[in-house]
């Protein structure tokens, strides 16, 4: 018999004893290919406000990590270098050393199998090895254990990056020249870390949402913050129509008494209308100067009278937050594009928006946005937006720029505004007037109709 071609790896008379020695090598491979894909997933798994927390305590191992995320293009090629030397090396031993042995063993088998056998045998058994023992468990440990496996290893990792650094450097520089020659921009660690778009992190909250990952709170809240960026002042004010003031001529006793209606820590104070704003008055600086004896509920509030800030309702609505906050402003004034007045945003209008509706005790009495009355029937508050009743609801009412809110879309549909008790039907949902204020409406019955029945001639 044919004696296998020279290796580096000592042969005996004992073809097993020959395999077994291979198999150790190849297993060694594994393992080494296994822990360069463990630091390669585990570093740009890990999270990297607690690297820098660990880090800032003196932990050296966090260090490390932090170092190599700052520089991750360096650190992942040195990962793939070691990688691809560790399987190049175990497909070598497979081919010229595991093979040979291999088919000693494959001879002796009393049936006769062909010649490339071993060949086919060995790769198949090395690639469902590489797969499983050097890529699979691997990253799926590195993501679970993230933190753990990078601190783990990166004291050996980074004195690799240490010895590979000339090839490293010559990949990176040969990879950089044919990018540049594609025209593709070269991203830089930072820009590998800030990968994911608001977008795909939208889409994550989704998936998250419905696997029950995070509570139904949670998801809604993270909604908001995305949505709140995108949301303008015309979309979330109080419309004109709701919009609580006072006369310039009014005394103390007047604004007790609207405080007494409405409830409010502050009132716009107009002249003839509500396009003739005079300014706003703080209801606990009346109330404070009655309480020291310096005025009298028949006193005029003109000496009360602070002057009011605006903003166009088309002003973004995380920009308008930010700006309230630096100047100390509660309410602004929203005005359209011929200066009239459109309605006015409070610092809690904004809040609300992030958080959802914030009920005190004054609040509890008033009537919820949605009412349940049965599973087909609800009754909505007509200044709710359409957006926030086809979320609720389930439905696709369509939302178009002449109207916001439920009430909108109502009149909107009957071209008119409707009379307490008037109805229509819009696509199998039967809306009914339940209320009215003057000319806003006020409460409006949703009733989803059964679906009629259809007889085949």
């Amino acid at each position: 018999m044919d004696e296998p071609p020279s290796s580096w790896i000592p042969v005996s008379d004992d073809p097993l004893r020959d395999l077994v020695t291979r198999l150790l090598w190849v297993l060694l491979l594994l393992v080494i290919n296994a822990l360069f894909v463990a630091a390669e997933f585990s570093l740009v798994s890990v999270r990297r406000s607690r690297i820098v927390q660990l880090a800032s305590e003196g932990n050296r191992s966090a260090q490390a990590v932090q170092r190599a995320q700052e520089q991750l293009r360096q650190f992942l090629s040195t990962m793939q270098a070691c990688i691809t030397m560790a399987s190049l090396a175990m497909g070598w031993i497979g081919a010229s050393q595991l093979a040979p042995v291999f088919a000693i063993l494959l001879a002796q088998l009393p049936w006769a199998l062909p010649v490339g056998s071993a060949n086919l045998l060995v790769f198949l058994g090395l690639v469902y090895l590489q797969v499983l023992v050097g890529e699979l468990i691997p990253k799926t440990l590195a993501i679970i254990y993230a933190e753990q496996t990078a601190l783990s290893l990166m004291g050996v990792t980074s004195q690799l990056r240490w010895w590979l650094r000339p090839l490293v450097l010559l990949l990176d520089g040969s990879a950089n020249l044919i990018l540049r020659a594609l025209r593709v921009p070269i991203p830089d660690s930072a820009t590998l870390f800030n990968a994911v778009t608001a977008e795909e992190l939208q889409l994550l909250i989704a998936a998250t949402g419905e696997s029950g990952s995070l509570e139904a709170e949670e998801r809604e809240l993270l909604t908001n913050v995305f949505e709140f960026g995108e949301t303008v002042a015309s979309e979330v004010m109080i419309p004109r129509t709701s919009i609580d003031a006072i006369n310039e001529t009014a005394t103390v006793q007047d604004v007790l008494l609207a405080v007494a209606d409405s409830g409010h820590s502050r009132y716009l104070v107009i002249g003839e209308s509500l396009d003739d704003i005079r300014g706003l008055v703080h209801v606990k600086e009346v109330v404070a100067a009655l309480g020291r004896g310096e005025l009298s509920i028949e006193t005029a509030i003109n000496s009360f009278i602070r002057p009011a800030h605006f903003e166009y309702e088309s002003k973004r609505v995380g920009e308008l937050l930010s700006e309230m906050q630096q100047q100390h402003r509660a309410m602004v004034v929203i005005v359209d594009e011929f200066g009239g007045t459109a309605g006015l945003i409070t610092i809690r209008d904004l809040v609300e928006e992030i958080v959802g509706r914030i009920s005190d005790e004054v609040d509890a009495d008033d009537e919820p946005d949605f009412q349940v009355v049965d599973e087909r029937t609800t009754i909505i508050q007509a200044q709710v937006d359409l957006d926030d009743v086809n979320e609720k609801l389930l439905l696709a009412l369509p939302i178009q720029d002449d109207y916001q809110t439920l009430g909108g879309f109502v009149i909107y549909q009957m071209q008119k505004i409707p009379q307490v008790g008037e109805r229509f039907v819009y696509d199998n949902i039967e809306f009914t007037v339940m209320g009215i204020d003057g000319p806003r409406l006020d409460r409006i019955k949703m009733h989803i109709l059964e679906p009629v029945a259809t007889t085949e001639s």
